[in-house]
Parts: C-alpha cells; sequence; structure tokens
C-alpha cells in the first residue's frame, strides 16, 4: 500500500451537515511555525495536525465521520458491500431529497489527485478522479448514471471492457474507484488504494472500546512487532502510571459470561496475552491487560494506533481523543506526530476533542471550531479566518472565554 497525504475535504449533505464544510491541511509557507508541518512530495504545505473543539452535539464527530465515511467508500465499497447493500450514509434531516456529495484532494505516489462523488442511499450518481497538472485537474475519468445507464464522459484510463462495464453497472452502491482498484486499472497508473488510514469512527459514530477486543488486538499485535511494543512501552513508563514492562504469555482466557471466572472448558481459548508488569516500593506484581484501568486501556490503545501510522505514515482520525486519559498525557501522545524525529513519514492525525488545553500546542491554521447555527446545521470555522487571532495567542483561555463561539450555552433551572 501506498500511503496518502490529504490536502482538502469537502462534506455536503451528510448527518447534521447540510451546506458544504471544508476542513483543509494546506497552509501557506509563512503559516509552516514548526515541526507539526511539512513540504510534500507535489510541494504543497501541509499540517500533520488539525484538532476540531466545539460544544457536544456541535457536528464534530459528523466531520470525523464524513472523512471515515469517505475513504472507506473510495476503497472498500466494491468489496466490502453486497449487491444489494444500502450506502451507509444519511443526508440532512431537512434535506432528505437531496444527495450526499464529498470531495478529497490527496497525494499518493508524487501525484496529486482530485475526487469527486454525488450519491445517496441507494446508489452513485456521478464520480470524478482528476490528476494534478499545472493548470488545474486533468480527467483520469468521469462519469454520470442515469436510470440504470451509465455515461462515461470522459475516460483516459485503458479500456474498460464490456464484460467490466457489465459488472460495475450492476453495482449501484459502489464507487467506481473501488471497482477500477480490484480490476488493475488504477494500480497500473501507481494509484494503488487509499487505505493507509485508521479511525475509531463507526457508521453511527464514535465506535465504543470493546475491551476483549482491544485485548486481543494488542497481543496479537504486540507479539509479532517487539519494535511497536519497545515503542509503546516507552512512552507508557513515561506516563507515571507505574508500568514497568509488556509481556506476552500464553494465556488460557475465558471469553464467556464472566470471562475471568474459569468458565467451562468450550468457553476458553488459548492465546498469547498481554500482561503489564507495575513496578512499586514494595515490589513488582503483573496485571492482565483485561484487569487495568480503563485510562491505562486506551492510553496503551492510542499509543498503537498512532504509533501504526507514524510507522507507515497515512492518517488517523480519532473522535474524542482524550477520553479517559489526562490531558498532559494526550498532549504528549498527539506531540508525537509534530516531530520529524518521531514522524518521518509525515503521517496526519485529525481529532476532536473537549479539552480545550490540547489547543495550545496548535498553530491557528490547525484549529477549527465546529457549532450548530440556529438551523441546527454544523459549520466548522478555521481560526484563522477569525479576525485578531494571532499565534502567541493563549487560544485555550480565549476559548473558554468564549472569544471563538463553539462552547456552551448553559441555561440554568
Amino acid at each position: 500500500k501506498v500511503n496518502i497525504m490529504i490536502k482538502e475535504f469537502k462534506i455536503t449533505n451528510f448527518f447534521s451537515i447540510k451546506d458544504t464544510q471544508t476542513i483543509s491541511f494546506n497552509i501557506k509557507k509563512k503559516d509552516m511555525l514548526d515541526q507539526s508541518s511539512f513540504i510534500s512530495p507535489c510541494k504543497n504545505k501541509l499540517n500533520n495536525i488539525i484538532a476540531l473543539i466545539g460544544n457536544n452535539a456541535s457536528g464534530k464527530t459528523t466531520v470525523l465521520k464524513g472523512l471515515s465515511f469517505l475513504l472507506w467508500f473510495i476503497s472498500s465499497s466494491y468489496q466490502k458491500l453486497d449487491i444489494n447493500s444500502k450506502i451507509p450514509l444519511q443526508p440532512h434531516k431537512l434535506s432528505q431529497k437531496k444527495n450526499s456529495k464529498f470531495e478529497l484532494i490527496f497525494e499518493q505516489n508524487n501525484k496529486e489527485y482530485q475526487y469527486i462523488t454525488e450519491l445517496n442511499a441507494n446508489e452513485v450518481i456521478y464520480e470524478f478522479l482528476g490528476v494534478k497538472k499545472e493548470r488545474g485537474y486533468s480527467y483520469l475519468y468521469e462519469y454520470k448514471r442515469e436510470k440504470d445507464e451509465i455515461f462515461f464522459s470522459k475516460w483516459a484510463l485503458s479500456k474498460l471492457n464490456d464484460d467490466d462495464k457489465n459488472r460495475y453497472k450492476e453495482r449501484k452502491n459502489a464507487s467506481l474507484f473501488s471497482f477500477l482498484i480490484s480490476t488493475g486499472h488504477l494500480p497500473a497508473i501507481g494509484l494503488k488504494s487509499v487505505e493507509t488510514y485508521q479511525t475509531n469512527i463507526g457508521g453511527l459514530g464514535r465506535v465504543p472500546f470493546d475491551m476483549l477486543q482491544m485485548f486481543f488486538e494488542l497481543s496479537h499485535t504486540l507479539n509479532n512487532d517487539e519494535k511497536r511494543k519497545n515503542a509503546i512501552l516507552k512512552y507508557i513508563k513515561s506516563f507515571g502510571l507505574g508500568v514497568e514492562n509488556f509481556e506476552i504469555e500464553d494465556a488460557d482466557i475465558g471469553i464467556g459470561i464472566g470471562f475471568l471466572d474459569g468458565s467451562s472448558s468450550e468457553h476458553r481459548n488459548k492465546m498469547k496475552a498481554l500482561n503489564i508488569t507495575h513496578k512499586s516500593d514494595d515490589g513488582n506484581f503483573k496485571l492482565l491487560f483485561l484487569e487495568e484501568s480503563n485510562g491505562t486501556q486506551n492510553a496503551i490503545y492510542l499509543l498503537n494506533s498512532i504509533f501504526s501510522i507514524l510507522d507507515k505514515g497515512g492518517i488517523l482520525i480519532y473522535d474524542e481523543i482524550e477520553n479517559s486519559i489526562h490531558p498532559y498525557l494526550i498532549k504528549k501522545v498527539v506531540n508525537l506526530l509534530a516531530n520529524k524525529e518521531t514522524n518521518p513519514n509525515n503521517a496526519q492525525l485529525i481529532f476532536s476533542t473537549h479539552q480545550p488545553w490540547l489547543l495550545d500546542d496548535r498553530t491557528k491554521t490547525q484549529i477549527y471550531i465546529v457549532e450548530k447555527n440556529e438551523k441546527l446545521e454544523t459549520q466548522a470555522f478555521i481560526l484563522d479566518t477569525f479576525d485578531g487571532v494571532r499565534n502567541d495567542d493563549n487560544f485555550c483561555a480565549k476559548y473558554l472565554a468564549g472569544a471563538y463561539g463553539g462552547v456552551s450555552d448553559v441555561r440554568w433551572f
């Protein structure tokens, strides 16, 4: 897989978003103030980190869900959706009869691409893919679907044979991009996939942490990746949690009700299990990962996600990144992406938060205020467009004071 770098994405008529909202990683040279930005192979100046902050129910999750959906739809809809399945999206409740629209500008393999699609839960109406040239984007393909017919108005790839055309014609619910990856048309021009992303967002929003799933995933990953295990351990030890070591050991884990209670053998599973050694003045002891506090579990899991994209590049999309973790620790984790030594592949992170303390390490081009207007439509405003905002401002204090909006208007009864 070839890593992607995101320049910009747009979302229209998707859940609480009605009018087009734009999130851009693209900045000017004057805004490259520290190591949290980089110059891409296509000479774009891009941020490594974007933070979304706003009130509850403002739509922060919707913005992240839109990007997660778009990357999934582009890369995997042909392979993952059954032919009769609905496309997992919803328009704004007051705009049900209109289609949803998405746009993504990204880099891969030293080229810049633009992808546009218009669709609803039943079918893809329009799709465009172009590659950046000196003057705009030169099309690779463009098509429309009308009354069960597909009209290719532009095509610059190798010829699509009749069998392929008929196969895709039946797949109203899949992106042509994902279909062309499976047929080899896009890999033939060096465009292999956009799958180098991770997210904790599902179709209905942030996926609640499943303790067993976290346990199995981490035990498997750290058992097979000594480098990852040591990298995570280094940071966990610095967090003051009393952690001394990670040990992957054979275990007989019950997976029935009361999975640690020695239930009958048919409910038990032999596996490699993550144990965590703690050091105290009175001696050392081990805890199974499942026995750790929620904060320790979430910190280890988040670090695993962070190091996954640091290792290979790509983008991490994370809702409520501070969940059960102290803000000082989260600041340290996020800033792993703002250091060229720890982020040599220019991985990117976009996250939502309710912790304004996380804003002070960011620049004004890396902060978006998300709120709903009087029509209950989500809007996202980059801090750089607010009058008088300076990069040496105390973003945390000013946000809490209501200078930027996006704070609760609590009514006391």
